[in-house]
C-alpha cells in the first residue's frame, strides 16, 4: 500500500487538472474529451484548449504546496522536497507545456 501512495496521489492531481480544464472548456461552450492523461477537442478549438490547460494548471498549483498539505493531512512523517525556481506563470506562455 505504501508503494501505491505516490502514483495514486499524482493520478488524483492529474484527474483534478483534467476536471478543471473541462470546466474551463464548458464555460467557453466548447467540447472536450479526456482519455487517461490526454485531452482532446475539435481542431478549431485547440488554441482555446491549450489556454484552458495552462490556466487550470496554474490556478491549481499557484496557492498551496500540495505535497506539504498532503503530508499534513495524513499525519505523515518526513520532509517535503524544496521547491525549485520555476516561475509558475511561465507555464501560461510555454509553447510546449502540454502536448
Amino acid at each position: 500500500m505504501q508503494n501505491a501512495v505516490s502514483p495514486n496521489f499524482v493520478h488524483a492531481l492529474d484527474a483534478s487538472h483534467l476536471t478543471l480544464t473541462a470546466l474551463e472548456m464548458q464555460k467557453a461552450g466548447l467540447d472536450i474529451v479526456g482519455i487517461h492523461d490526454s485531452f482532446g477537442t475539435h481542431p478549431c478549438d485547440v488554441d482555446t484548449l491549450h489556454t484552458a490547460i495552462r490556466t487550470a494548471f496554474v490556478e491549481m498549483y499557484r496557492a498551496d504546496n500540495m505535497l506539504a498539505n498532503f503530508l499534513w493531512e495524513v499525519d505523515g512523517i518526513g520532509e517535503v522536497p524544496m521547491r525549485g525556481t520555476l516561475n509558475l506563470l511561465d507555464v501560461l506562455d510555454s509553447e510546449f507545456f502540454f502536448c
